[in-house]
This record gives C-alpha cells, sequence and structure tokens, in this order.
C-alpha cells in the first residue's frame, strides 16, 4: 500500500497481470482496483466505524482522484503500447481467405479484415482520426477477444464509404456490420460491443451532422441471471438514438442479430430499407456516385448482371462459356487481350460430367495449372423456376463454401420446367435469376439455344421477354471453315464491341485413354481468324496473319516484357525457306503498304522494335503466348 500501481493475475494463469490497484495506507486508507481486461474498475475505503468528518471526507477524496490520475496514467501508457503492438501486428497479418471457418459459417466476405499466422482473423478499430488503437482477434470457432491494453471506446471499423444523401448503419459486431454491407451497400460502422454503440455514434454525428444513422441492434433476450444483460443490444441502441436523433432497427426474432437473420433465410435489405424507401432517390446522390461499368472479363461478362449466350447447337457456345468460367476461377490475366478479374464460379449443370471432365482436364493441361480453382458444379438440373428447385441451388451454393461471382446455368431448357415461350413461365425464371444475383452479389450466366428457322439462328429461342431482361447478350455463329464469331447483340450500359473469332483446337489429354486404348481428346477456344476494327478479315489480311503467325511459330520469341517478338532477319530466312527468293522476301519485308510488313504496320497488328517487329493485338499476343505455353 504505496500509493503505486501494482498488477495482479485475474484470469488464474500466473503471468496475467490484467488487475491492478492503487492503496494508500495513512490516515483513511483508500485506493481503486480493476481489471484491464474486462474494463471493471472500483474505488473503496476503511471503514472505521464511523461517519467521517468533511476533512476527512475530503482527504479521502483527494486520494480516490490521485489513484485515478495513477490508473489513467497507466491505462494511457497500456493504450500507446497496445497501438504500437496493433500497428506492428496489422502489418504482419495477411489479406484474411473468404474460406475461412469463421466466414463460412456467418456466409459473410473478409471485408477489411487480415488473418494471422495461426489463423486468427483481425479486425482494426480506429479512431475518428483513422488513427489504428487496437485489435479484435476472431478464431475459427467465433470466440473473439480484444488486443490486450488497448482502446476500443469510441474506435470502431468502417465497411463502405460515406455517401451524400445515404444511411450510415452503427452495428455491434463484425458479422453483423457484414452482412448489413453486403445487403446495402451502404456504410456501416461497427461499434464491437453494446456499450460502444454510443460513443461511436457521438463520433459520427459530430463528423456527419445531416447523415440519417441507423443503429441495428442485436434482439438480445430476457435474462432473468442477469437483469443487467437483458435486451443489452436494444436498451444501448434507442439509449445512442436518443441521444443523437438515430433511428433504430431491431430485427423482429428474439435472440437474433442481423447476421442471424440473413443466415436464417429472412430478408435482411427489405428490414433495412423497405421497398418503399428504396423506390425514389434524389437526382443528386446519382450525381455524385460515379458508376462504370465493372467487368469480371472487360466488354464481354459484366459483373452483377443478366448474361446470355446463345447459339445452335454445336455452335461452341458451352465452350466458350467454360473458358471464361475458368479464366476467372484460376486468374488468368486476360482473356484474348480483355482484363479478367478472378472470381468463385458455380456451374449448373444440366447434364451429365462424362464430357466435362474431359473439357475442364484439355483447358487445365493448355493453360497449364494443376487446379481450376473455386470452380464448383452441379450433379444435375433443378427447375429454377419453382419455389424447390431455386431453394436447392441456394442452399447448395450457401454450404459449398465459395462466395460465387459467377452463377452459369448450362442449359436454360434444363433449368425450366416452363415453356420456354411463355411470357409467364420466362417472368418466373427470370425472377429466380434476379434473386440469385441479389443473393450472391453476382452475375448470372445462361446458356441458351437460338431458333431453328433460318431468320432465328442469330437470337435467343423463346419469348421476347428474355432479350428485353439481359443486360448483356452475346451470339455465338459458328461460321464456314469451323471458324467461330462472338457478336454482342445487346449490352444495356455500353457500345458493343467489335465481334470476336476464336477456333477450337482439339488436344489430346496427356494420360487419358478410352477403352479401346485411343488417347482421349478435346477442344480448347483459341484466337480464330479474326480482324482487329473490321467485323471480318478480308483474305488479303488473314493471308497476312496467317504468315505472321506461321513465322512467329518457326522463329519468334517473348521479349523481355511477355511481347511475341520477332527478328527482321529471321522473318526474312523463314520467308526463303517457303520458297521465295531473297530478293523477294527482302520486298515483302520492306515496309511499304502494298506488301506484306507495311499491310500489318497499318493494321497496327505489328509495330517496329529493335531489329524486328513485336506484336501489339492484344487477342493476336494472347493467341500466340497460348501456344507457346501448348508446345512447352
Amino acid at each position: 500500500m504505496d500509493g503505486l500501481l501494482h498488477r495482479f493475475p485475474t484470469s488464474g494463469r500466473k503471468d496475467d497481470d490484467a488487475g491492478w490497484y492503487v492503496a494508500y495506507p495513512d490516515g483513511i486508507p483508500a485506493g481503486s482496483y480493476g481489471d484491464w481486461r474486462t474494463g471493471e474498475n472500483y474505488t473503496w475505503r476503511a471503514d472505521i466505524g464511523r461517519k467521517l468528518s468533511p476533512a476527512e471526507e475530503n482527504a479521502v477524496q483527494e486520494r480516490l482522484e490521485e489513484a485515478r490520475k495513477v490508473r489513467e496514467e497507466e491505462r494511457l501508457l497500456q493504450a500507446k503500447k497496445a497501438a504500437a503492438k496493433a500497428q506492428r501486428i496489422w502489418e504482419e497479418s495477411l489479406p484474411a481467405v473468404p474460406d475461412h471457418p469463421y466466414l463460412i459459417k456467418k456466409r459473410i466476405g473478409p471485408h477489411e479484415l487480415r488473418q494471422t499466422k495461426d489463423g486468427k482473423l483481425v479486425a482494426p478499430l480506429y479512431t475518428s482520426d483513422g488513427t489504428l488503437s487496437t485489435l479484435e482477434f476472431i478464431a475459427e470457432d467465433g470466440d473473439k477477444k480484444f488486443l490486450f491494453g488497448g482502446v476500443n471506446k469510441g474506435c470502431f471499423t468502417i465497411l463502405g464509404d460515406f455517401v451524400s444523401g445515404e444511411p450510415v448503419y452503427i452495428v455491434e459486431g463484425y458479422a453483423t456490420g457484414a452482412s448489413v454491407f453486403e445487403a446495402t451497400g451502404h456504410a456501416v460502422l461497427i461499434a464491437y460491443n453494446a456499450g460502444n454503440i454510443e460513443p461511436v455514434a457521438r463520433q459520427i454525428r459530430m463528423a456527419q451532422p445531416d447523415a440519417h444513422i441507423v443503429i441495428v441492434a442485436d434482439n438480445d433476450p430476457e435474462r432473468p441471471d442477469n437483469p443487467a444483460a437483458s435486451h443489452i443490444g436494444e436498451r444501448k441502441a434507442r439509449a445512442a438514438a436518443e441521444a443523437i436523433g438515430a433511428e433504430v432497427i431491431l430485427p423482429p426474432v428474439v435472440g437474433m442479430d442481423a447476421n442471424d437473420y440473413a443466415c436464417a433465410g429472412y430478408d435482411l435489405l427489405s428490414l433495412l430499407e423497405p421497398p418503399s424507401r428504396r423506390w425514389l432517390v434524389r437526382g443528386d446522390s446519382i450525381l455524385t456516385q460515379p458508376a462504370p461499368i465493372s467487368w469480371m472479363i472487360k466488354h464481354w461478362l459484366q459483373e452483377e448482371a443478366l448474361v446470355m449466350v446463345h447459339g445452335q447447337s454445336g455452335s461452341g457456345k458451352t465452350f466458350i462459356a467454360l473458358d471464361w468460367l475458368l479464366s476467372i476461377t484460376t486468374g488468368q490475366a486476360d482473356w484474348f487481350g480483355n482484363k479478367v478479374k478472378r472470381g468463385d464460379v458455380v456451374y449448373l449443370c444440366g447434364e451429365g460430367h462424362i464430357g466435362l471432365r474431359a473439357r475442364l482436364a484439355a483447358w487445365a493441361q493448355v493453360h497449364q495449372v494443376d487446379s481450376v480453382g473455386n470452380f464448383v458444379l452441379s450433379k444435375g438440373p433443378a427447375d429454377l423456376d419453382k419455389p424447390e428447385g431455386l431453394r436447392l441451388a441456394v442452399d447448395a451454393i450457401e454450404s459449398s463454401g465459395v462466395q460465387p461471382k459467377v452463377i452459369a446455368v448450362d442449359t436454360l431448357n434444363r433449368f425450366l420446367s416452363g415453356d420456354e415461350n411463355s411470357a409467364q413461365d420466362t417472368k418466373r425464371f427470370l425472377d429466380s435469376c434476379t434473386f440469385l444475383m441479389e443473393r450472391f452479389q453476382c452475375t448470372v450466366l445462361i446458356i441458351h439455344h437460338t431458333g431453328l428457322a433460318s431468320d432465328a439462328k442469330d437470337r435467343a429461342r423463346g419469348s421476347s421477354a428474355w432479350k428485353g431482361a439481359l443486360d448483356v447478350e452475346i451470339s455465338v455463329e459458328r461460321e464456314q471453315g469451323g471458324s467461330i464469331k462472338l457478336v454482342q447483340k445487346k449490352v444495356k450500359d455500353s457500345e458493343p464491341v467489335t465481334p470476336l473469332y476464336v477456333e477450337l483446337q482439339s488436344t489430346e489429354i496427356t494420360g487419358w485413354f478410352d477403352e479401346d486404348g485411343e488417347p482421349v481428346k478435346s477442344a480448347v477456344i483459341v484466337r480464330g481468324s479474326g480482324s482487329p476494327g473490321t467485323e471480318k478479315l478480308n483474305k488479303k489480311t488473314a493471308d497476312d496473319i496467317a504468315q505472321l503467325k506461321a513465322a512467329y511459330r518457326d522463329c519468334g520469341e517473348l521479349d523481355l516484357e511477355g511481347r511475341p517478338y520477332i527478328t527482321r532477319s529471321g522473318w526474312k530466312q523463314f520467308i526463303i525457306s517457303q520458297g521465295a527468293s531473297s530478293e523477294s522476301a527482302k520486298k515483302m519485308l520492306d515496309g511499304n503498304e502494298p506488301r506484306l510488313i507495311g499491310r500489318l504496320l497499318r493494321s497496327q497488328i505489328i509495330k517496329p522494335f529493335q531489329a524486328g517487329f513485336i506484336i501489339t493485338d492484344d487477342a493476336l499476343t494472347s493467341a500466340l503466348k497460348l501456344e507457346k505455353k501448348v508446345e512447352k
């Protein structure tokens, strides 16, 4: 009892020093004690068996104030140390993986989270000025602990951005915050406990005086054994709302928070933002929000959109779709020169896997990957236009552990029990697709057939409602000679791009043999004889590109930046090896437009580089790189 702060264990472990006390022995013994871990603190004074005189009472109060100052100095020192430790841990941690057991259980994404080497999720708590104050650790089983000594009062994690005119949500826990953010897309502040809701709310009200603040409270049950904990989430939320002028929303089921509500299958968005509130928005709020189109595959497969690719039987439409989907799940840099964004894929396959196995194996072999990533597929069809079929798909996807960016339906007629010519049946199917898009915030890619009549071979078969509902519509057309032409029939929010030509390349799958001992083959999409900037190559340009390809295959190489490169001398020797004279080869390469090099330069297919030429057409570059992989 010396007036200094002393530490002691409160958890039963000898190395624990979360407990503290300050005690003064002289006069009327007094002091304070508490637990840094729980935030508890108490004062005490000796009972001397009589009422204290005013002088004695003042002396005790002075000692208690001294104890408070000692405790506060120690708390600030601990907070400073904790903040430095938090910064170090945060910098050493890696981005959290979507398949972390806690995230899978809660059916949420790893927004703003990182992960320690031992598998704990790490959530950052910031002060109102953006300084990292402390961390919360979340174990695989959901056990949560704050970094010892850190300050969390008034601190929070923010998901999303503040947008004028849009609501700002405040919640207790991370899972609740992630569910609210994923449902609404609006800014969410996570306070991490009910008692911290009001300090966080006050901070935001000061920073955003005009903001519409919504506190989403936990619907905690009655606790007869602990009245102080009964309905604590609602009580703290309403107290905070009254203090700053905010709205309170409570899940209608006792014992649930917003995450529980969403995981149970309830419509969280309608709870938070009833349709009547979302139906009308201010024009100014749109002006302040840039809305460029986001793409999974630039120009071809839009994010969070309804996309249809259609073609006749045997046109190659499924090969095209698989090439897109596998490029996405394996993280390919580009698809014929168009940037690819990595993500998970759910492939609803309406037929058996026998033929599909070979297609996947051939693609993986050609692209030199050992795994196709988070690509999951169904064992058969389901009637998505019926409640039971849609529920089967939703439950299966949610239990799969993937967070799909694309859900592919192959083919439409295998997942539609109704009539594709009926506007009513079409609407039911489209409503299910919209539900999947909103539920998983993903693109739905429908693979469909075209009509059989000669005037219907370039449009989707069935009701005209299909086209009206689509964000992107792509037609796959088989050309004479085997080329496959991809044409954008509709791009709702952009201009259609130039048609793309691809081909199917037959591939023997290493180590696969049929019952007769013959090698198993499948096909893979490769660049076809399409022309940059024109709908279809004329014969002369097609011949030029064919000669360029042949020369590159003979003597081309990749430069230091990974671009296909061919030397002038090597190209000349190749032309001579094909039977041309040295003089003819020289003229073909002199750069004049009527000749080979001149035409390719004018078409911007190649450009001069060092002692030769590099191929500048992105799609042709991708095709030649792919061929190099196949050769290896």
